[in-house]
Formats: C-alpha cells, structure tokens, sequence
C-alpha cells in the first residue's frame, strides 16, 4: 500500500516510579497495548502525532519536533 497514509500515535505507559516509556503506533497497535495494559492494571496516555506515517517511510512523532 505505498502511499497509504496512517495516523500516529504516542503511548505512554504511567508508571508510579516515574520511569515512563513512550512508544509510536499506529492505532491497530495502540488498541492492543490498551487492552494489554487495562488487563495488567498499567495506566496509559494515549496522544496523537502530528506526524502521519506512509507506507514507505515512518516518520514517527519526531517529526513534528522541529515544527
């Protein structure tokens, strides 16, 4: 699917000792990693990027960092 354009998304998972781990999914992904952490009790932030990916190149949401 060259060209597809999928929106992005930041996840980040809350831990209570502040060691807080952020990743970038799509939302198929971000649905899985709730429902993982809604199973395991974990509290998560779910964001949008401003950044969208292409099927050829993922831009992730450090694209938006210099904007």
């Amino acid at each position: 699917m060259t060209g597809h354009i999928a929106p992005r998304f930041e996840i980040t998972y809350l831990n209570a000792d502040d060691g807080h781990v952020t990743h970038t999914a799509d939302a198929a992904e971000v649905r899985t990693l709730v429902e993982w952490a809604g199973q395991h009790g974990v509290k998560v932030r779910v964001r949008p990027c401003g950044a969208t990916v292409t099927a050829d190149h993922d831009t992730g949401c450090e694209a938006t960092a210099a904007e």
